[in-house]
Parts: C-alpha cells; structure tokens; sequence
C-alpha cells in the first residue's frame, strides 16, 4: 500500500499484496478522516463484503464533509454498488471532489 498527498487529496494505492480490510489501510483512514480520499484498486470485481465496506466509507466521509473516490478500470461505474464513486482516472477522482466540495459550499 503507498500513501500520497496530491492536491489536498490523500491517494492511497492498494497493490496485490494488500486487501481492503487491510489494518494499515484502516489505520491511514483513521489518521487522515479529515482529507478527501482516492483509493485506486486494481480489481476484477469487489466482494459482497468489500463493496459494503466501501460504499459504508463514502458515506461516512460525505457526512463528515470530505469525499471519497474509487479509481479502477475493472470495474465499471454501472457495475459499481449505488452510492460508489468510481471512476477509470485519477483526473477524474480530482474532478469528483472538486465538484463534491462546490456542492458543500453551495449547501446542496
């Protein structure tokens, strides 16, 4: 797993030695609950319990004011779970937070 500062964003790279339930993915989530977040995965396709997991965390950094971006080109917004964001470019992810904290501050 690799920690990056880009933009104000924290971008955490998951590789294949490492999972979403990972204990250091959870400890840079909980170190960095602040920052909006860009996780890029490479994945054929999320679990029943890992879509959950992710879904459950773009909740909880949207209620906290922060947003959180999945980058993947495995996988498809349309096969994503309804709530996810995901995107195929970390240009893309940038441009979700960006329109995200325009929302926040128009109060939508």
């Amino acid at each position: 797993m690799k920690l990056e500062q880009k933009n104000n964003n924290l971008v955490i790279t998951i590789d294949s030695t490492n999972t979403l339930d990972s204990p250091a993915l959870q400890t840079a989530l909980q170190e960095y609950s602040e920052q909006s977040v860009i996780l890029l995965i490479s994945s054929n396709e999320l679990s029943e319990k890992e879509s959950e997991f992710l879904v459950n965390l773009t909740k909880q950094r949207k209620a906290n004011g922060t947003s959180f971006v999945v980058v993947t080109t495995d996988i498809t917004a349309d096969e994503a779970p309804e709530g996810l964001n995901i995107v195929p470019t970390l240009l893309e992810a940038e441009d979700v937070i960006q329109m995200e904290n325009i929302e926040r501050e128009l109060g939508f």
